[in-house]
């Protein structure tokens, strides 16, 4: 069956010189029935179909002049610089959008700039749908999805296009045939080139006022004008996890039990939890004073609305997207403070659980990458000037009320479908589209990310939630693993300290340890490394001592001083390695040497895990460097030469060499450093 399809082909006279090449690639294609229409501003004698003069080339006119000279159901724009490739490549688009019974397609992105052709294909398989959701974060992507040129449309959108008053932009048209459209689709087809002159662009994205997401920003004013019920004095808290999110909970709920001043709430909405880790929320349960768990699977009827998501590029797992739902799980609460795993509660709760939302149905704090773009003149990468107002979604007051009351799980859901393949942050940027300023904005010391202590740094006792968002984790080394700036160590570390005291309390490392570091021959250049690759080890129950045979430089002094608020189990011991082995009691010795770190957190415990009935547990590397004596032991106590006073490296060698058992691959030599 013929098509019924009219290009129409745009061609004022400074373009005329290219008129005759994308002519010649409209002949050549095998679509039956194409028909063609020129609109141009002098008469074109020789010209292959109908034409309409005009000097009049804004987009409303050309879409006037559509409607009016062409019969055909559909219509599609070309441009007279631009081009049609091989013959066969429009009959495959339009056979496509025939079979997907769309009403507006469009091929893959093509260009001609500086004599080269460049494709740019879409991801999410052979076709996608375009939909209001997504068609923004396309147009910013790519900006040749931001012209009209080449996508193929019913002639009947016409009207309905007109009818929203299009301003004259090609983006704009873009734009209103999605809006307009019951259903549109982005085709691997091809077929369409968009010629760029030498040194030119196209044009950049622009923001227009009515693109936004959902109507929540026109609702809040109503919203504030009708009173809301007192809040809750329990405070209620909820986190989602699964599998991979629940490692760093522990922590989170100690310092929120540390710290509260009032009785916490502390809901947990999950799909899967392996017995092991419901038995470890069993355990966390057991030490917490001020907090009560509550637990919450997720009902399957309500994970099928993100359960196909692709996340196939995503760093995150699915259990983040778990927030969109919670309007719908904790269906008895009116609002909750929304928390991130991967933080801590250093202050009360209080006075954010109490926030006036004032109408606005969400409260959070600006993400720390909106610091940046202001002190650049940056706008965001993909939200463009929408970046402004950019939140991070790890700390989120919803008013669970309001978000049922619009069915916000439903819409919310539907945009991280459309998006999903297109985002950097997964469902943080979903958020930042539906709620684009609707959002009450906090002040940043409600979330704290790392960013902050280089730009607005404020000690500790000021922040009320550290947020360990970006690459850099208080579980790195800081020094060799993740090089960071000294005013962000006080919050790694205290996030540590917060870590030992509650693994201790949860009686996770019975055995007590004693690291002996040899600092004998000291090179301060060691010392932080070392020091690291201990602190953030998993086997917590950990003592320090450091062996010298000097006093240490004052600028040691002073960092282990500083540090001791966070590790206070170091100590320093000048004298033999006798005076350091006495330094303290408990059963188990690990000795180490101070240019050396541990390759993994998990060193410690391997060792404590693997002293079986032998005296003691020689680790050492693969390398084909030569063991030093007594590096990377662990040794019971009850197993060292008596009396303790005659201890020397020598002689344990000697009388313990016979019982070692081998560890391979525990450390690694010290790198030179660098700082972020």
């Amino acid at each position: 069956m013929p098509a019924s399809l009219t290009v129409i082909v745009i061609a004022p006279m400074d373009q005329h010189p290219n008129l005759t090449r994308c002519l010649q690639s409209l002949a050549q294609q095998s679509l039956a029935g194409l028909q063609t229409l020129i609109i141009t501003d002098q008469p074109l004698p020789d010209a292959p179909g109908p034409v309409v003069l005009t000097t009049d080339f804004s987009w409303p006119r050309l879409l006037e002049l559509a409607h009016a000279h062409t019969q055909t159901a559909w219509v599609t724009f070309v441009n007279a610089d631009d081009l049609l490739m091989e013959a066969d490549r429009l009959e495959k688009l339009w056979t496509e959008i025939q079979e997907k019974r769309a009403d507006v397609g469009r091929g893959v992105p093509l260009t001609l700039a500086d004599g080269q052709f460049h494709y740019r294909f879409p991801t999410g398989g052979t076709f996608r749908l375009l939909t209001p959701n997504n068609i923004l974060p396309f147009m910013r992507l790519e900006p040749a999805l931001r012209q009209p040129w080449g996508v193929l449309f019913k002639r009947a959108l016409i009207p309905a296009i007109q009818a929203r008053g299009l301003a004259d932009s090609a983006q704009a048209l873009v734009y209103a045939l999605i809006q307009v459209a019951q259903k549109a689709i982005l085709s691997q087809v091809a077929y369409y080139c968009l010629a760029i002159a030498d040194g030119q662009t196209l044009p950049a994205f622009q923001w227009r006022p009515e693109y936004e997401y959902s109507p929540l920003r026109r609702q809040i004013a109503t919203w504030a004008q009708t009173p809301q019920p007192p809040v809750a004095d329990r405070i209620q808290v909820v986190s989602c996890i699964d599998d991979n999110l629940i490692d760093h909970l522990p922590t989170l709920l100690y310092s929120i039990d540390q710290t509260t001043d009032h009785p916490v709430d502390f809901h947990l909405v999950y799909y899967r939890l392996s017995p092991a880790h419901q038995a470890r929320l069993t355990q966390c349960q057991t030490v917490l004073t001020h907090t009560t768990l509550v637990m919450h699977q997720l009902p399957k009827v309500w994970l099928q609305l993100i359960e196909s998501l692709n996340l196939k590029d995503s760093r995150l797992p699915i259990g983040t997207y778990f927030r969109f739902l919670l309007p719908l799980v904790l269906s008895d609460l009116p609002r909750v403070l929304y928390l991130d795993t991967d933080l801590i509660v250093n202050h009360s709760l209080w006075s954010l659980w109490q926030t006036k939302l004032k109408g606005y149905p969400i409260a959070a704090s600006e993400d720390s990458s909106v610091t940046v773009f202001r002190q650049y003149g940056w706008n965001h990468g993909i939200f463009g000037p929408q970046g402004d107002r950019y939140f991070n979604a790890g700390v989120v007051l919803m008013d669970l009320a309001r978000l049922r009351q619009i069915n916000a799980p439903f819409a919310c859901a539907q945009l991280a479908q459309d998006t999903a393949d297109l985002l950097i942050h997964a469902d943080q940027d979903v958020q930042n589209l539906y709620f684009y300023r609707a959002c009450l904005l906090w002040d940043h010391t409600a979330n704290y990310g790392l960013e902050y202590f280089d730009r607005a740094p404020l000690p500790l006792d000021e922040i009320t939630i550290i947020h360990y968002y970006g690459p850099k984790k208080p579980w790195f080394n800081l020094v060799t693993e993740a090089p960071m700036s000294e005013a962000r160590k006080p919050a790694i570390h205290r996030y540590r300290q917060l870590r030992n005291q509650m693994q201790a309390q949860l009686g996770d490392c019975p055995l007590a340890v004693t690291v002996v570091v040899d600092a004998r021959d000291l090179d301060a250049t060691h010392f932080e490394a070392c020091l690291e690759s201990l602190w953030i080890q998993t086997y917590t129950n950990l003592s320090v001592v450091i062996l010298t045979d000097q006093s240490l430089p004052a600028e040691l002094a002073a960092y282990l001083q500083q540090i001791k608020t966070f590790y206070p189990n170091t100590t320093v011991v000048t004298g033999d390695w006798a005076a350091a082995a006495n330094a303290t009691t408990d059963p188990l010795i690990f000795t180490f040497q101070l240019d050396q770190v541990l390759a993994t957190p998990h060193v410690i415990g391997q060792l404590v895990a693997a002293l079986g009935p032998a005296a003691a547990v020689q680790a050492h590397q693969t390398a084909p460097a030569p063991l030093r004596p007594l590096s990377g032991w662990l040794l019971r106590r009850t197993a060292l030469p008596a009396p303790v006073h005659e201890v020397t490296t020598t002689k344990i060698s000697q009388e313990l060499n016979p019982k070692l058992s081998e560890f391979t691959s525990w450390t690694t030599t010290v790198q030179g450093q660098k700082k972020e």
